[in-house]
């Protein structure tokens, strides 16, 4: 009996310190989210995100360690559940749509994969790109235009991780709802029927893990690097904000000067103008070429990134579309509608990120070429006049092709890209359907 009541003692208060410890981990990201500010922080988020969908996690303890390594396994169970499924139905190839979107989901499958090792091999990137980020919350220069940009900015992070977190609870309450049609979709194989327990249990383990994993590698890629890159564009809506008021600035700054000052003559004025001007600008080109150093480190990351979203997005809605055509309106197809939407709203979003990004830099090589008409010239700063414009020559040299994002160094992103996508999307939709007819 003591032995009984020893070992009943130790599990209650292992038990204890279990829920201790995800009480206090739910608890600070409560209160992470109730902060309307990153507090340092905007992408706190996208960690969770990449934790859940099993890609990457930084434990801190023994017991995370094997949580992480337990749900690893359950995403290469999935994994082997989806193959088999999609290995049977090629082999009975009883029913061409039925083959199709296990084939397709076997596709999704390996192209998380690729996109997982791409995040992991270049997540030094993507560490550098959020540091600096993060670092620029604290760097204001106009008060009433850079906080509030900022706090919209981690605000619209924080409404897409809620976003995320409904669609992955809407998805799995629909996986658990009995339907026909998710029977045959997500069906176990012939190897996990051997025994009924066995096929309940791994048709059960399935459906109820499918969601949260499946949700998150799906957009765990476009979370991560997209809102990086919204917070890139965000920087540089705030550059050009305060760019743009360089002249009024320094206007009133030599007003000031002047009402403080004795001597007001016409050339004390142009040269106190000048002096001003120079030290505001080259602040700005600082601060430009900075910005401009990690959009280029980080660009490439985003460029390969698109080109494997590009052409899976082509071949997952065209195969999607076309099992829906051919399905009768179940909860199986409502959830096939949603992952065609998904893909539709993904590349729209990024084509149109990019395309505003490279429209802000346009706006700054235009507010350069003006600023340039306007320095004042004097003979006593003729040199310091040549320098300032050289440097101001450079700086928009260097825009004009900073922000110009390739798929493959093939095609320009950019909202024109999207309407080729649509266009090579229907053409293997029609394929798919003559291939089903002949």
């Amino acid at each position: 009996m003591d032995g009984l009541q020893m070992r009943g003692n130790f599990l209650t208060t292992c038990f204890n310190r279990l829920m201790n410890k995800i009480q206090n981990y739910y608890s600070n990201i409560l209160k992470k989210w109730q902060h309307e500010e990153p507090e340092g922080d905007y992408f706190w988020q996208a960690d969770i995100v990449t934790a859940v969908a099993a890609i990457r996690f930084d434990p801190k303890s023994q017991l995370q360690i094997i949580i992480c390594k337990i749900w690893r396994m359950v995403l290469w169970y999935q994994c082997l559940y989806i193959f088999l499924k999609a290995l049977e139905n090629i082999i009975k190839g009883d029913d061409f749509g039925t083959t199709v979107l296990e084939c397709m989901f076997s596709y999704e499958a390996l192209m998380c994969f690729m996109k997982e090792w791409i995040l992991i091999h270049n997540w030094k990137r993507i560490t550098d790109a959020r540091k600096f980020i993060n670092e620029m919350y604290g760097v204001v220069r106009h008060e009433s235009y850079d906080t509030p940009s900022r706090k919209k900015y981690y605000l619209m992070i924080r409404a897409t991780g809620m976003g995320l977190a409904i669609i992955t609870f809407v998805e799995g309450i629909f996986l658990l709802l009995p339907s026909a049609s998710m029977n045959v979709m997500f069906g176990p194989p012939k190897v996990f029927c051997r025994t009924p327990v066995l096929e309940h249990v791994s048709y059960y383990l399935l459906r109820l893990t499918m969601s949260p994993i499946w949700t998150c590698r799906i957009l765990c890629t476009t979370v991560v690097v997209a809102s990086i890159l919204v917070g890139f564009k965000n920087e540089f809506d705030i550059f050009a904000h305060g760019f743009k008021l360089i002249i009024v600035q320094v206007k009133y700054d030599t007003d000031k000067y002047h009402r403080t000052s004795r001597d007001s003559n016409n050339l004390q004025h142009d040269e106190v103008f000048f002096e001003i001007l120079e030290q505001y600008v080259y602040q700005y080109i600082k601060y430009h070429v900075k910005l401009l150093k990690h959009l280029q480190q980080f660009k490439p990351l985003v460029e390969i990134f698109f080109l494997v979203l590009y052409y899976q997005a082509i071949f997952m809605m065209a195969a999607y579309s076309f099992i829906i055509l051919r399905a009768k309106l179940t909860i199986a197809s409502i959830m096939i509608s949603t992952a065609v939407m998904t893909y539709f709203i993904k590349c729209y979003l990024w084509c149109y990120v990019v395309e505003s990004i490279q429209a802000t830099v346009e706006n700054v090589e235009y507010q350069i070429v003006d600023l340039i008409t306007i320095i004042p010239h004097t003979r006593r700063s003729h040199s310091r006049y040549v320098k300032l414009r050289s440097a101001l020559m450079i700086m928009k040299i260097r825009t004009r092709t900073s922000a110009q994002f390739t798929c493959g160094r093939m095609f320009v992103i950019s909202i024109e890209l999207f309407e080729k996508l649509l266009k090579t999307t229907y053409s293997v939709f029609t394929f798919l359907l003559n291939a089903e007819q002949n």
